[in-house]
């Protein structure tokens, strides 16, 4: 039942009566739609009215106009080819298939909890936006310019982009692309969906953490507020990601672009692959994962963790903090450089450094790749381990602790001094050709065995009759 008082005859009959219709006039009344009925205006006009109730405004084909005016019904329906605009206020469930926007003052949308604002054909969204209700956005392009949806929740359709700056405080559910462009874009509220999320040179900024199963993508910023956030298997492919101090970034994945940490990321689960990371927050590997680096740069995180640190090509320098990973692997197209030091085994495949101070590499050595010792820098393997690679350089390598290292058959020693400290042995293969640049002091592996001193002295075998090489 639809009940109209204080409203002109005109108007009722244009509205309800099927005669040519007029635009309303009215300045003063009531419309009310009860529950089931439909008030279906087609002509265009202010809606001076208080307009209420528990059934349907329907918007034809023209503009209309609030003008500081409630609409304060159930269902308001904006059709194709109508427009709804100026300032005031439209609650309940709002389906716009035509054009809803603010003029002269503040447009409120404001869905009530279970309601929903569902937007069929795109719009910039100029109004307020609020309520316990749903956002829903169908096909069609919306911008947002610095506006803030403070709306529970806010649901991106299919084959619908969202796109501009301001701030979205409730949940969102990503089924089509939302993009940051012009600015910061925040989405406060926790984000699902597995569609589309990209920062066109702009600041992508979430704020409740949550699981990233969107395709990242873009040349700007992704900003991981104070929050956790999980990977399991995404690649996040935008230019920049930031981690905030407190937050957290984990699992397994790829980061392809540079990462800025000042909070923890954590490989769980497999292999975590990142880019260049700068900052000066936590690296972490948990069990039975790998982290995997492979853009070079100064690890000036604190790297702790059970499994695997993986340098791929590139130039890596450690930084104040000691790589705290059980073990560090430095792939055969990359350099790690010191000082510094590695509290867990070194698998060496390509080339390992230092120019100064000392590098200290506290586990096993293994791997055929090269070690340089820079003039005054020292080079210290407590952990044992196999020397199958070359050393060079005009330093000190010093063995130390109570381990044991095996030179392999291709070993090639020519750092300018080599020292073998108490409780740490050397062995090797008999007759094994053994070149030393310089003395070394060393015990004595089993026999049959040789001693040397600078390569200008001869060699001492035992037993006597074993060939010796210089």
């Amino acid at each position: 039942m639809l009940k109209v008082s204080g409203v002109s005859y005109v108007a009722f009959v244009a509205l309800f009566r099927g005669v040519p219709p007029r635009p309303v006039t009215a300045s003063s009344g009531t419309l009310t739609a009860s529950g089931g009925s439909v008030g279906d205006l087609t002509a265009g006009g202010a809606l001076t009215e208080a307009i209420s109730g528990a059934g349907t405004l329907q918007l034809d084909g023209a503009t209309y106009t609030v003008a500081g005016a409630t609409v304060a019904v159930a269902n308001v329906a904006v059709d194709v080819g109508a427009t709804l605009s100026d300032y005031g206020a439209v609650s309940g469930t709002l389906t716009d298939a035509g054009t809803v926007n603010a003029a002269g003052g503040e447009l409120t949308l404001a869905a009530a909890s279970g309601a929903i604002l569902d937007l069929t054909a795109g719009a910039a969204l100029t109004e307020s936006i609020s309520g316990g209700g749903t956002l829903q956005l169908d096909n069609g392009t919306y911008t947002l310019a610095g506006a803030e949806v403070a709306i529970a929740v806010a649901s991106v359709d299919s084959g619908a982009t969202l796109s501009g700056t301001g701030t979205i405080t409730g949940s969102v559910t990503d089924s089509g692309t939302i993009t940051a462009s012009g600015g910061e874009l925040q989405l406060a509220g926790a984000l699902t969906g597995t569609d589309a999320l990209t920062a066109a040179g702009a600041m992508l900024d979430l704020a409740a953490g949550g699981a990233l199963t969107e395709a990242t993508s873009g040349a700007g910023t992704l900003q991981l507020d104070p929050k956790t956030y999980k990977l399991a298997g995404e690649t996040v492919a935008i230019a920049t990601v930031q981690v905030d101090a407190t937050a957290t970034l984990s699992g397994y994945g790829t980061v392809q672009g540079a990462l800025t940490d000042a909070g923890t990321v954590t490989a769980t689960g497999g292999v975590l692959t990142l880019g260049l990371v700068t900052g000066t927050g936590i690296l972490m590997a948990a069990a039975g994962a790998v982290l995997d680096l492979t853009a070079g740069g100064s690890l000036t995180e604190q790297i702790s963790g059970a499994p695997a640190l993986q340098l791929d090509g590139g130039a890596y320098t450690i930084g104040s903090a000691a790589v705290g990973v059980g073990t560090v692997a430095v792939d055969a197209t990359a350099s790690l450089a010191g000082p510094g030091t590695i509290d867990g085994a070194l698998v060496n495949l390509g080339s390992v450094s230092t120019a100064s101070g000392t590098l200290t590499v506290a586990g096993a050595v293994s791997g055929n790749g090269g070690f340089v010792v820079g003039s005054g820098a020292t080079l210290v393997l407590a952990g044992g381990g196999t020397l199958a690679g070359s050393f060079s350089g005009a330093g000190t390598l010093r063995l130390d602790g109570a381990a044991s290292f095996s030179l392999a058959a291709a070993e090639d020693i020519q750092t300018a001094s080599v020292v073998v400290d108490s409780g740490a042995s050397i062995s090797a293969p008999a007759h094994l050709p053994m070149h030393w640049s310089t003395t070394a002091r060393l015990p004595l592996p089993a026999a049959p065995w040789c001693s040397w001193g600078p390569s200008a002295a001869p060699a001492r075998c035992w037993p006597p009759a074993e060939a010796c090489w210089t």
